[in-house]
């Protein structure tokens, strides 16, 4: 069993909120990947696990300072696979510089791991809260050159 002695023995005022990541691009590495659900319509897709490594020029910098150890926490990167949006996981292999005619999909996945790229985050309201979190917008993803 994990041990949870360190997270539940803390008092409730010593529990803050997370602050989402500000706003604006950022460079991001990954760290790994795996094969997910969606809750609702259960549409299969890759996830990637993905860490901040820079900011770029448009992130604010009182903001992001506010962030507890940004470079440290995971943000996920899905995209849903079906065979009409499948081509958007592929331009998203191409942005990483991944090509090889040769291999299918499923052999070029594990070599993202490492890979770089910059993307802006945005921010979303959980749905049912007034909670905002981060979230790479996934249609505006670019090389890392």
């Amino acid at each position: 069993m994990t041990d949870l002695s360190h997270l539940l023995g803390k008092k409730q005022t010593e529990v803050e909120k997370p602050k989402p990541f500000p706003v604006g691009h950022f460079r991001f590495v990954i760290n790994s990947f795996g094969i997910v659900e969606s809750s609702k319509k259960k549409t299969p897709g890759i996830e990637h696990i993905v860490r901040m490594v820079d900011p770029m020029d448009d992130v604010d910098e009182d903001e992001l300072a506010q962030v507890k150890n940004p470079k440290e926490r995971n943000i996920k990167l899905t995209f849903y696979l079906t065979e009409d949006s499948l081509w958007r996981y592929t331009e998203f292999l191409e942005t990483l510089g991944i090509h090889d005619e040769d291999k299918t999909i499923e052999e070029l996945i594990p070599e993202t791991v490492g890979c770089t790229f910059i993307a802006p985050i945005r921010h979303e309201t959980i749905e049912g809260s007034t909670d905002v979190i981060s979230k790479i917008n996934d249609n505006a993803i670019s090389a890392d050159e």
